[in-house]
């Protein structure tokens, strides 16, 4: 099975954990609600509450990961 190249989570910036898809946090990312794209991730951001979080692009590789902190509203 090929893992996607990329992943798009929300990432609780102080405790780490990630957004899981019934609202719950997980420490585990392979748990965690993969958005579509990263519009989707931050429409969660600002029309879901979420505070102190960061849009995670994931990659197979973490040397390419990408964090982008989210706008609070």
């Amino acid at each position: 099975m090929n893992e996607p190249p990329m992943r798009i989570l929300i990432q609780h910036r102080t405790h780490l954990l990630y957004l899981r898809g019934d609202g719950q946090w997980t420490p585990d990312s392979d748990a965690a609600r993969c958005f579509t794209n990263s519009v989707a991730a931050l429409d969660r951001c600002l029309h879901g509450g979420l505070g102190h979080v960061q849009i995670l692009l994931k990659f197979s590789d973490p040397r390419y990961d990408v964090a982008l902190t989210a706008p609070t509203r």
